[in-house]
């Protein structure tokens, strides 16, 4: 029986989703509780794998169980083995060719840079910025550039035997009381690609980058051109639609 759940985490003492030797991750926290749980030993499958300090609203997961349960029981017995960081938010049986990652049609980052003065009790959310003031009357100008079917390789530290072309719905840039928010929808995500995008359009605002010089290092596909990566305490998984 395969199962779909939705769930949030606060990843700021993850070293990320994905399984790794020696550090805790999202992955390894929920296949420990389904092993409590129900003694099977499952593997977890998630729409997408976000880094370390990343944070989700709402990821999603499937996994198999030989077990057919209740909603509301599997949900109930997952959290109460989960650590206090994760929360699993919704759970239902769905077909067999269901795939958290493969069947997904689109996916939304949120990222949040804060101009204010710092407060102690948010540094994990949320990326305070610290440095030359920055010209926001190019905020709405500079979206259009990544929107529409794109090789974003340039944004990307993965593999580069990696298909990175991708396609961007929507890209939106708000100030709000002076907390940036930056919100964009795609198909999906490179390795570092909305974090390094946000860096370049940063050097843009602080008047170190001319806006058509973004699209130059987008169209040249040259990896070295973005060296500036903001912190992943801001960046957010939103939603996964399917």
């Amino acid at each position: 029986m395969r199962y779909k759940a939705v769930i949030s985490y606060d990843g700021t003492l993850f070293h990320g989703f994905q399984k790794q030797n020696n550090y805790r991750s999202v992955q390894e926290e929920l296949e420990n509780a389904i092993y409590k749980a129900f003694d099977q030993k499952k593997e977890v499958y998630a729409s997408g794998r976000t880094d370390k300090g990343v944070h989700a609203l709402a990821q999603v997961i499937h996994f198999d169980l030989n077990l057919d349960l209740q909603r509301r029981n599997l949900k109930k017995a997952m959290n109460s083995f989960l650590p206090q960081d994760i929360y699993v938010n919704s759970v239902e049986k769905v077909d067999d060719n269901f795939h958290a990652r493969f069947s997904a049609k689109a996916k939304t980052y949120r990222y949040l840079l804060d101009l204010n003065e710092v407060n102690p009790l948010l540094v994990n959310y949320r990326y305070y910025y610290k440095g030359p003031k920055l010209d926001l009357s190019k905020v709405d100008e500079i979206p259009k550039i990544f929107i529409g079917t794109k090789d974003f390789k340039a944004f990307s530290k993965g593999n580069e035997k990696e298909n990175t072309v991708r396609t961007i719905y929507t890209f939106t840039i708000k100030n709000i009381d002076n907390l940036l928010v930056f919100e964009i929808k795609g198909d999906g995500f490179l390795h570092n690609m909305i974090r390094l995008m946000i860096g370049m359009i940063l050097e843009v605002l602080k008047g170190k980058l001319e806006v058509n010089k973004l699209k130059e290092i987008l169209d040249s596909k040259d990896q070295k051109l973005t060296p500036k990566l903001v912190p992943g305490s801001g960046l957010y998984l939103v939603s996964v639609e399917y």
